[in-house]
């Protein structure tokens, strides 16, 4: 994992770092800014890009005129706690007298509905302020259904399948509606956990899956925040909101149908990455700044985007979990992933097995184990089915399909 991957963007988290300031820009925006789904105010603000809605309608693009506005649909609940997380980690140091005390941190938080050209408009909206743009119309599901002949008429057993989980929610609805099963998929940390995949159906198709997954989430709050604060500080929608609130509200109802909801929180473990990644941010902030217990922040000082990028390199703090963050001389954090496997257990329910694990900071020999005796292969099996005439291993391996 880059410096670049873990400190600004960790798992697909965007972070943008800018001062408030009240100069006058020096270029306008041509057209409808993009406003964030999410936002608080702050003389630093982080910004971040999640894929919290995963369906788009695309107006059609005649490049004659301005397009009309996105309309975006179905919520993914997994990218949804990851801005939540984004929130209730800014609000922690926000209340720390340590890290950044005399400094208040806001936060603009971007729906890209899964889409190549709503990121697009949101990575500019988080650099310099949004202006529209049009582009080529992507041709995804004539791409998704080659993939699925492919697999279909492979001789391959083996899907190594390094996909979005959007995307993998797309594949795995089009190999349910084939039938296609008896595959052994090999899976990402992106969607090797993701409960929004498991049903009856898609059971078929990946139960016995393999994967690397991030360790399970143990902050303590963040639970508690998810559920109850989020709702009460930072997602107020009743009588008493004024009319942009409840227009904001109304747009994002079925965002607050989630509100009671906790199914997924105790199964949370890319959050932990979040956390971690807007720590490191308020650590190197902390750092440039020279900021202190009894002397605060020096707020003159002008910060660059490039300078965060750079002190990132030199941070070392643990966080309240105990757990140590920090970064090597080529920018790599310390790889420690569960293998999980997809499995039905003795209630009928779906579970993520954790079978082994791959740690780096151990020595040779002990980094990478992998029970398989716990493993539970496609089928219900619990050998795998290798054919012995083979001389060798067949597999496919998928790429995102952008």
């Amino acid at each position: 994992m880059s410096l670049v991957t873990a400190g600004l963007v960790f798992m697909r988290l965007l972070l943008a770092f800018g001062a408030v300031e009240d100069e006058a820009p020096v270029c306008q925006i041509l057209g409808s800014s993009e406003f964030p789904l999410l936002s608080k105010e702050g003389e630093v603000m982080i910004g971040g890009a999640f894929s919290i809605h995963s369906k788009i309608s695309q107006p059609p693009l005649s490049f004659t005129e301005k397009p009309t506005r996105l309309t975006c649909s179905s919520v993914n609940l997994r990218e949804f706690r990851y801005a939540q997380t984004m929130i209730f980690a800014i609000e922690e140091i926000n209340r720390s007298d340590f890290l950044l005390p005399n400094i208040s941190i806001g936060y603009r938080i971007y729906d890209n509905c899964a889409s190549t050209l709503s990121s697009m408009r949101v990575v500019m909206a988080l650099m310099n302020g949004d202006g529209w743009t049009v582009g080529k119309s992507c041709s995804e599901p004539e791409k998704l259904l080659k993939v699925v002949e492919v697999i279909q008429k492979s001789t391959a057993r083996v899907i190594v399948a390094f996909m979005a989980h959007v995307e993998m929610n797309n594949l795995l609805e089009q190999l349910t509606l084939q039938n296609i099963t008896g595959r052994q998929f090999i899976g990402v940390e992106a969607w090797i956990t993701a409960d929004s995949l498991v049903t009856p159906a898609s059971f078929n198709v990946l139960g016995g899956s393999l994967g690397f997954a991030v360790q399970k989430a143990n902050i303590s709050g963040l639970e508690e925040f998810l559920i109850k604060d989020f709702w009460e500080t930072d997602f107020k929608c009743n009588e008493t909101n004024n009319m942009a609130d409840a227009a904001n509200c109304k747009e994002n109802h079925d965002l607050i149908e989630l509100k009671d909801y906790d199914g997924d929180v105790a199964e949370l473990r890319m959050s932990s990455n979040i956390y971690k990644a807007i720590y490191a941010v308020a650590n190197s902030l902390h750092h440039i700044l020279k900021c202190s217990h009894s002397q605060g922040c020096d707020k003159p000082v002008k910060v660059m985007a490039w300078q965060v990028v750079e002190s990132l390199k030199q941070v070392n703090f643990t966080i309240k979990n105990g757990e140590q963050v920090w970064f090597d001389n080529t920018g790599a954090t310390v790889a420690q992933y569960e293998v999980v496997n997809w499995q039905r257990g003795t209630n009928g329910s779906i579970q993520f097995k954790p079978v082994g694990y791959y740690d780096e900071s151990l020595p040779p020999g002990q980094k990478f184990v992998l029970k398989n005796e716990d493993i539970m292969w496609p089928g219900g099996k619990t050998e795998a089915n290798m054919s012995t005439n083979s001389k060798k291993l067949e597999y496919l391996n998928i790429t995102n399909l952008k």
